[in-house]
């Protein structure tokens, strides 16, 4: 409802503009996995950035700039799916038999990926199991927008057609 509030990036980050976020919520409603949060005191919604200005000018996030244990890394999809299958094998490898990469399809894949050790169970990580996107949502991006542009421009054209029938209406002295 907010145009520009919530804005994608060319490089695939998704990112809030807090001056355009009017705090309806609606966003948070339409996340499956629970990731913008509404701050009370100012009524605006946020989330990570995933530090888009360094990321904008090459630099890493900080959060994987100062990772101690280098678990967080950072790179093109392609990139990372392959390290974290390689990872996956690592861990199968190691007796994790039902080690998975958490991509779930219900949302069209992730930009964040999990290497898991128990890919089977990935509420254990409190990641949902199969996130779907909202039937309200997919409703209110979909059937509705081309209905509410139909009757937008059904009623611009009526109004048009009217005019050019009958004229501006006479005025009363």
């Amino acid at each position: 409802p907010a145009p520009d509030a919530i804005v994608q990036h060319a490089n695939g980050i998704v990112d809030f503009n807090s001056d355009n976020c009017i705090g309806c919520g609606y966003c948070i409603t339409g996340c499956p996995f629970n990731v913008p949060k509404l701050n009370p005191t100012t009524g605006k919604v946020s989330k990570c950035s995933l530090c888009v200005d360094r990321v904008g000018v090459g630099l890493e996030p900080a959060c994987i700039k100062a990772c101690p244990t280098n678990c967080l890394t950072f790179g093109t999809r392609e990139d990372l799916l392959r390290k974290a299958e390689d990872r996956v094998e690592t861990l199968k490898t190691d007796g994790f038999a039902t080690a998975g990469v958490y991509n779930p399809p219900g949302v069209g894949g992730t930009h964040v990926l999990y290497v898991l050790a128990r890919a089977d169970d990935p509420e254990m990580y409190g990641l949902p199991r199969d996130p779907q996107i909202p039937w309200t949502v997919w409703l209110w991006k979909g059937p509705l927008k081309w209905v509410g542009n139909a009757l937008l421009i059904g009623g611009i054209l009526g109004t048009v057609v009217h005019y050019m029938r009958f004229g501006p209406g006479a005025e009363e002295e």
